[in-house]
């Protein structure tokens, strides 16, 4: 009896001598990509995605937190109006568009907004009208339908094929960034006034376009 009790003794000593781990350093905060005014790109998209989403790192701090979510907007501001070039994907070609896929610049959104109604989607989009959420998921209608006459000429709509890639260039009309408390933080570009400028064609056999 007397050497379990001297056992346990010993290793709750142990315990006590032993220096506690150090706790695991907290991840370093994102950086906010270096905004060039009048000019940006799709990865400056991407990476001002991935510094939003990352704001849950300053909530431990009310101070901190209040500075960064200034400064996300601030950065917001300069990215809005720049010049941006962008590609998208044939997915098919009708007798009035061409239908492509916009992908998303990581955690930021992309929207391409025409300039005649609907403005956004296709020529088919169904609008639906309400609150203020109804109006937001239009602005999400897929597929982008490129006008044929007015945003895409007509010889070149005739020529294109599923998986070709279209070069655009435009602006970043519309830089949204949404963060609260209540819910997950955003961010959504509106590109505007752009225009076709090259094509990528994909892999010329049919085969490869199924």
């Amino acid at each position: 009896m007397r050497s379990f009790v001297l056992y346990w003794a010993g290793f709750v000593a142990l315990i006590l001598i032993t220096p506690a781990k150090a706790a695991k350093p907290l991840p370093p905060p994102a950086a906010l990509p270096p905004a060039t005014p009048g000019q940006t790109t799709y990865q400056e998209l991407t990476d001002f995605g991935h510094a939003v989403q990352g704001i849950g790192e300053y909530r431990d701090n009310r101070y901190r937190y209040d500075a960064r979510v200034a400064e996300l907007f601030k950065h917001s501001q300069l990215l809005e109006n720049s010049k941006i070039q962008f590609t998208v994907t044939v997915e098919r070609v009708t007798l009035d568009e061409v239908h492509v896929r916009v992908d998303d610049a990581g955690y930021t959104r992309v929207l391409m907004q025409h300039k005649e109604p609907p403005a956004f989607g296709n020529l088919r989009t169904v609008y639906y009208y309400g609150p203020a959420s109804t109006i937001y998921y239009n602005h999400f209608a897929k597929p982008v339908g490129l006008r044929i006459g007015s945003e895409i000429p007509l010889e070149l709509a005739a020529r294109l094929r599923k998986r070709d890639v279209l070069q655009i260039e435009g602006k970043v009309g519309c830089m949204r960034t949404i963060i609260g408390p209540m819910f997950d933080p955003e961010t959504i570009a509106t590109m505007t006034d752009w225009h076709v400028v090259n094509v990528l064609n994909a892999d010329s056999s049919d085969a490869a376009r199924k």
